[in-house]
């Protein structure tokens, strides 16, 4: 089951907004390093990181 950072760490909608020009900040960072995390972990079987793919993508979508 994927679990998140704490919510200290997390990007906020106020960081994302306010960042400087030409700086990168991806806010589903968390869900994209649990998700390499668990290739790493797994030996890139996808199958077993499916949970963390779908976490990784409600993210996105939540800020697309």
């Amino acid at each position: 089951m994927p679990t998140s950072k704490p919510a200290t760490d997390r990007i906020t909608l106020h960081d994302f907004e306010s960042k400087l020009p030409g700086k990168y900040l991806n806010p589903c960072e968390a869900e994209a390093q649990q998700s390499y995390k668990c290739l790493d972990k797994n030996s890139y079987d996808r199958k077993k990181c499916q949970e963390y793919f779908d976490a990784y993508k409600a993210c996105k979508k939540l800020w697309a």
